[in-house]
């Protein structure tokens, strides 16, 4: 993982008002969904952020991703 990277997704999230997703997050920053998908998973198994799963009528849930608190 890169710290740059890690700063960027970290700080991005923070100023958002409301929960956002992975895909959301990727297109702010430029950055694949893929990649930052996994550094929030880091974060959110950190403690870092919450992460809830949307049902839509079909297809993958969509994950949420909210900012809680600087780690644990």
């Amino acid at each position: 993982m890169s710290a740059k990277t890690y700063t960027a997704i970290i700080e991005a999230i923070k100023a958002m008002d409301a929960p956002t997703t992975a895909e959301e997050l990727g297109d702010k920053l430029g950055i694949s969904r893929v990649s930052v998908r996994r550094y929030l998973e880091f974060m959110e198994n950190r403690g870092i952020l919450e992460m809830k799963p949307i049902y839509g009528k079909k297809g993958r849930p969509q994950h949420l991703f909210k900012y809680v608190q600087e780690g644990n």
